[in-house]
Formats: structure tokens, sequence, C-alpha cells
């Protein structure tokens, strides 16, 4: 579970978070409790065997509900102007600092002829 509440502190700006933590917690907790009730009532009903339908639809009706209600944090972001594509080639003082990089290790190699 922290990691859906991750999800909402990141997604969700700061005037919003409080609900939406709110509704989390809600669902989450009454969830939890309404999930036995109905899981006992199938039991009754129709068998055991049909408890493992249950989770496939619920996951089906969280994603649709997610889709729609969970705004995309990537279409809110800025994209990088296009004239960093055409920037020049780097300039010697940058390709020398490059050539100063170690060697790979070679740990763990046979020793040469």
């Amino acid at each position: 579970m922290p990691i859906t509440l991750a999800v909402i502190t990141s997604t969700f700006p700061e005037e919003e978070r409080g609900k939406a933590t709110g509704v989390w917690t809600g669902v989450a907790g009454g969830g939890g409790i309404l999930g036995m009730f109905l899981s006992a009532a199938l039991v009754d009903v129709v068998g055991w065997r049909h408890l493992f339908i249950l989770p496939v639809a619920l996951a089906v009706v969280a994603l649709v509900m997610t889709v729609r209600s969970v705004p995309n944090p990537a279409s809110t972001r800025t994209t990088p102007s296009t004239s960093s594509a055409h920037s020049p080639p780097p300039s010697p003082s940058s390709a020398s600092s490059s050539s100063s990089r170690k060697a790979p290790s070679t740990a763990g190699a046979p020793p040469p002829p």
C-alpha cells in the first residue's frame, strides 16, 4: 500500500492531495470490510469456486476507474525545445576530457600471453 500513497503524492497537486488521500483511505478501509461480507455471501449463494472470478472483475473495474480519474503526469511536463536537437558538435576540449576516462577493469580476465 505505500506505493499507492507515493503515486498519490507525486500525481496530485498539493491542493487536491488531501482529498485524494482521504478517498484512498476510505476505499482501502471500506474495501477490506466489504470484501469479507461479500465473499461470505458469494460462498453461501454460488459456491467457493466463484471467488476466483471476483478479483478479476474488481481489477478490471479498478483499472477503468484509474484511467478515467487519475491525471497523467507525463502530459503536464514540458517537453525539451526542438532547438537542442540541432546543437553544434562538441568542442575539442570536451573530446579530450572524455579520453581521460579510466579504461574498463580487467579484473577476472586471464593474463595476456
